[in-house]
Formats: C-alpha cells, sequence, structure tokens
C-alpha cells in the first residue's frame, strides 16, 4: 500500500470563479451573506497552497476544510428551505468541529494567552513559540489518527460476515415477489426492487467486500506510520474505556474530558446549552426543538412561526469562521514554513 507522501494533494481551483462568490455576496443579506462570506474565505484559503505530496498534518487540516465548506453548503441550503431542524443540527456537528480545532491550537493559544496576561512582563523565545506550534502540528497529527481509528472500525463493521450476509442475502427480494400485493405495495412506497439473481449478488457481493478491504488495508497502513504511532497507541489503550470509543478531547489530554468540562477550561461553559440543542436534535431526543409550540396549537418546525432559521444560520457562520481562523492559522505551519 502507499504511504502519505505517495498521494499528491488536489487542491480544487475554486477562486477561478471568485467573482462570481463576491457578486453573490454582494446581493445576499443576513444569515445567507455571512454564510457566503464564510465559503469565500475558505475557497481563498486554498489559493497559497502549492503542489505538494500529503503527509498525515495535511490530510488532517484538508479533511477539516472539506467539512466546514459542505456545512456552509448545507446551511445555505437549509435556510433558503427554512428548515429550522437541519441548521439545528449542522450548528451542532459545526460547534464541535469549532472544538477540535481550539484543541488542536491550544499549545499556541496558551502560550499568546501568557504573553498576553503579563504584557511587557513575559517575552516569550522564539523556540518556545516554535515548540508550541510543533505541537499543535503533532495534535493536527492526532486528528488524523483519531479520523482513521473511526474509519478502520466502520470498514471492520461493513467486512463483518453477518454484516455482508445481511446486505447480499437474496432472501428478501425473493419473499417479495412471491407476494404479488406485498411486492406491488412495496415498490408504490420504496420504488423498484433489486432484482438481481443470486450469481450476480454473489459476485456484486464480492467485488464489494474487495473494495471494502482494500480501503481497510490502505488505512490500516495508515495507521502504522510512525507520526502517528504514540496516538494509535493511546487510541488503542482507550478503545475499551469509553463507549463508543476514546473522544479527541480524551486523545489529548489522557483522561475522558467531556464537552463541558471542554468548555469550561476555555471559559466558554455558559454555551453548553448550544451544543445540547443541537444533539437532542441529532438524536431525536426533543419535541420542543422541532414543533412550533403555541398558546393552543402546534406545527413542525419549518419556516419562521416562533424559531428564526436566521439565528441559527448565523450560529453555523459564527463557528466556521473560528474554525476557519484556525486553518488559516495551520496552514502556514504545515505548507508555507
Amino acid at each position: 500500500m502507499k504511504t502519505f507522501e505517495e498521494y499528491s494533494l488536489v487542491i480544487p481551483p475554486l477562486w477561478i470563479k471568485e467573482a462570481e462568490w463576491e457578486e453573490a455576496v454582494q446581493e445576499a443579506q443576513g444569515a445567507e451573506r455571512q454564510l457566503l462570506l464564510c465559503q469565500l474565505r475558505l475557497i481563498n484559503i486554498l489559493k497559497d497552497i502549492p503542489d505538494s505530496n500529503a503527509t498525515p498534518e495535511r490530510v488532517a487540516w484538508l479533511s477539516l476544510w472539506a467539512k466546514i465548506y459542505g456545512a456552509l453548503d448545507g446551511a445555505r441550503g437549509a435556510l433558503d428551505r427554512q428548515t429550522v431542524v437541519a441548521l439545528r443540527v449542522i450548528d451542532r456537528v459545526c460547534f464541535e468541529w469549532t472544538l477540535h480545532v481550539q484543541a488542536i491550537l491550544q499549545p499556541a493559544l496558551s502560550l499568546d494567552k501568557l504573553a498576553n496576561s503579563h504584557a511587557g512582563k513575559v517575552t516569550v523565545a522564539e523556540n518556545a513559540r516554535q515548540d508550541a506550534w510543533n505541537q499543535a502540528v503533532r495534535r493536527l497529527q492526532g486528528y488524523a489518527a483519531w479520523c482513521l481509528w473511526s474509519d478502520k472500525d466502520c470498514y471492520e463493521e461493513m467486512l463483518h460476515p453477518k454484516t455482508q450476509a445481511g446486505v447480499w442475502d437474496p432472501r428478501p427480494a425473493r419473499e417479495l415477489v412471491a407476494d404479488p400485493q406485498g411486492f406491488a405495495a412495496h415498490e408504490a412506497f420504496f420504488g423498484p426492487v433489486d432484482l438481481r439473481n443470486e450469481h450476480d449478488l454473489d459476485r456484486d457481493g464480492a467485488t464489494h467486500e474487495q473494495a471494502i478491504g482494500e480501503a481497510l488495508r490502505r488505512v490500516s497502513d495508515w495507521l502504522a506510520d510512525e507520526r502517528l504511532k504514540p496516538w494509535v497507541s493511546k487510541l488503542a489503550h482507550g478503545a475499551t474505556g469509553e463507549a463508543g470509543g476514546p473522544t479527541f478531547f480524551s486523545l489529548l489530554e489522557d483522561t475522558a474530558v467531556s464537552v463541558p468540562r471542554r468548555l469550561g477550561m476555555t471559559g466558554l461553559r455558559f454555551s453548553y446549552f448550544q451544543y445540547k440543542l443541537g444533539s437532542m436534535v441529532a438524536h431525536g431526543s426533543t419535541l420542543d426543538q422541532v414543533l412550533e409550540i403555541g398558546l393552543d396549537s402546534m406545527a413542525p418546525a419549518i419556516g419562521s412561526l416562533r424559531s428564526d432559521p436566521a439565528v441559527d444560520a448565523e450560529s453555523v457562520a459564527a463557528s466556521c469562521n473560528l474554525s476557519l481562523l484556525g486553518l488559516y492559522l495551520l496552514e502556514k505551519r504545515i505548507w508555507l514554513r
């Protein structure tokens, strides 16, 4: 399998249409304008990235960029449709990504905070500043390891014999065909039924299994990279210690760190409610966040009967702008140094 460096990074030249983006920004208003501005900024930070090969930290950086860009696209669509539920789910994930970026930057941020809190009394040596940024880059490598560990777990689940047997089992379709009434109802509701014969299913199943197996081997080889080994060791040690596997915060802090505690460490504990609201919507554990409830009537939260979708869209833009700033600072350390 290829190492990281054997892959070239393809940076999409989205700035070619920068004039169109700027025109769209000028025509937009309110929350939509904020979302477009953030996307334009994301596009512009790609301009300075030279042609280069992959490294763990560069791949991690690019994955964060892609997540943020995609979330902004989704938020714009949800805002256009006035869909509060979708915006709150997007806001939730963007909020967490911001915490990830802040955690990656923490060594450098802490040093700057120390210097600023003792202005004129504390001088930060250049080698100390460089060491702090080197730590941030290592944390970015840790983020790559954390993501790859999750990818590996997913691929292993996909390759589990019970998973493969269930996905490619011909019996459900065969039983539907044997029941004309049930078959017609199923197609009316779900669309055409996949009626491949067992030979085709076996062939396609084998092709699918081979492709997933190759992806698993690539991910496993990347996890064996020397730069990721310290992080992989911690992930392996903590895999059985936390439900759902180690969080990124516990990977960095050597202890289970909840989101409320993480926010408290950065003086932002008051904002936990925002994270919790989005989590409730994503997990389905809420009525109030998906229904507009008045004095004597209620309706699905579509449009702006009580909740203003623009407020949630602005929150998405705010989180993405913070993450964008972090990516801009990190970009200089992994490409331009």
